[in-house]
């Protein structure tokens, strides 16, 4: 899997946000990763919408599969065992889910 390099402010334009299309000015901040071996650059702006998923990381069509199937076993196994306003009001507590998102 790739490793997401976080960039504070940038140096000069990024382009746009590979996921939501929004320019990436001079001095805004981002992330970036390569998945695969010698794979490209792709871009994500900060919102938390376009970070890049576990599928995103990898080049591997079976490891694509095998993340995908396993985060959505372990996504309906906890809105099975709490609920789903009970897994939001979790999520939400903890800061990784916000209103409107």
């Amino acid at each position: 899997m790739a490793r997401v390099h976080h960039v504070k402010r940038s140096r000069k334009d990024q382009g746009k946000c590979g996921k939501c299309g929004d320019a990436l000015a001079k001095g805004s901040a981002y992330r970036h990763f390569a998945p695969g071996f010698r794979g490209r650059k792709r871009v994500r702006c900060m919102k938390g919408g376009c970070s890049p998923r576990p599928s995103d990381l990898t080049g591997s069509d079976k490891l694509q599969r095998d993340a995908i199937a396993a985060r959505n076993a372990l996504a309906a196994a906890l809105i099975e065992a709490v609920g789903e306003a009970g897994l939001a009001r979790a999520l939400r507590a903890v800061g990784v889910f916000k209103e409107g998102e």
